[in-house]
């Protein structure tokens, strides 16, 4: 299957060099829940996997940071 076999070859775009063609999306986690809405050892250890695994380009999930997060449903603090 040759077209797959490409998506896990390097892309150049502009000067920067991706190590493979697969991206993931942005998703949220709600991981930052679990610490008050900062960065945590689960949101990193998250990311972290995809890389290894093989992605080549990671778009992160949204975070608020206002306080306009403290009136989003699924936030408590």
């Amino acid at each position: 299957m040759a077209v797959f076999e490409k998506l896990s070859q390097p892309i150049r775009i502009g000067n920067i060099e991706i190590k493979s063609r697969v991206a993931m999306a942005p998703m949220n986690t709600l991981f930052e829940l679990l610490t008050g809405g900062l960065v945590n050892d689960y949101i990193t250890a998250f990311y972290v996997a995809r890389a290894r695994g093989g992605f080549g380009l990671l778009y992160t999930g949204a975070i608020i940071g206002t306080r306009l997060a403290d009136t989003m449903p699924y936030f408590t603090n």
